[in-house]
């Protein structure tokens, strides 16, 4: 099952394909990220077991979750702006 989630695109600048991202403290991957305006589009997929042992079977359309984006990926990003700063 494909759920689609999104953010604002400042939220989501550490969104990458086949990246990591924890849906209400389900780790999952990225399949696909679609940037429109100020938003950002993702999907994850999920398969019957993670549906059967986390709660994210009963969320529904418009519900609110909570999004942690790829640590690894922010702290590249994070070095990426400090040097930049520092060179620029």
């Amino acid at each position: 099952i494909d759920m689609w989630l999104s953010m604002d695109n400042a939220q989501a600048a550490s969104i990458v394909p086949k990246g990591s991202v924890a849906v209400d403290g389900v780790s999952l991957t990225i399949n696909s990220i679609r940037r429109a305006g100020r938003q950002t589009t993702f999907d994850v997929c999920l398969i019957p077991e993670t549906l059967k042992r986390t709660n994210l079977s009963s969320k529904k359309l418009g519900d609110k979750v909570n999004i942690e984006t790829d640590y690894l990926v922010r702290a590249m990003l994070y070095q990426k702006n400090h040097e930049r700063k520092n060179n620029g």
